[in-house]
């Protein structure tokens, strides 16, 4: 079955069986890299839309949203990596690797939003 390339799905693995067990977008253009940050509670996407977007589980609801959109491009976005649970690093079709750093008001409103636990996340300075 064919679908969307801006549209992530997340697949568990259940009696040998590759099943979808969320499905999400946003982007509007085709998503390139993705990556979850070292502790696996939030994951990261960039597209050649030109942007980087965040997405975490909603607590209340039980599904994954996008809660943030950390960066926005004039080159389409190829590839993006966790460095830590408060940086990232992406690149793009110019070729320069941008480093972004987590803002705490970013990792609090991750906390009221997934019950991401705040203290797992290292600031550096």
């Amino acid at each position: 079955m064919n679908s969307p390339r801006n549209v992530l799905k997340i697949h568990s693995k259940e009696d040998n069986c590759w099943k979808s067990t969320s499905t999400f977008g946003g982007h509007s253009g085709q998503v390139r890299d993705i990556a979850w940050d070292p502790t696996g509670s939030y994951l990261l996407s960039c597209s050649f839309d030109q942007t980087t977007r965040c997405y975490a589980p909603c607590a209340n609801h039980g599904v994954i949203i996008e809660i943030a959109r950390p960066q926005i491009h004039g080159y389409d976005l190829t590839s993006i990596a966790s460095i830590s649970s408060s940086r990232f690093v992406s690149g793009a079709d110019e070729k320069i690797l941008r480093v972004f750093a987590a803002p705490r008001n970013f990792v609090e409103m991750l906390g009221s939003i997934s019950k991401y636990d705040c203290e797992k996340v290292i600031f550096c300075v």
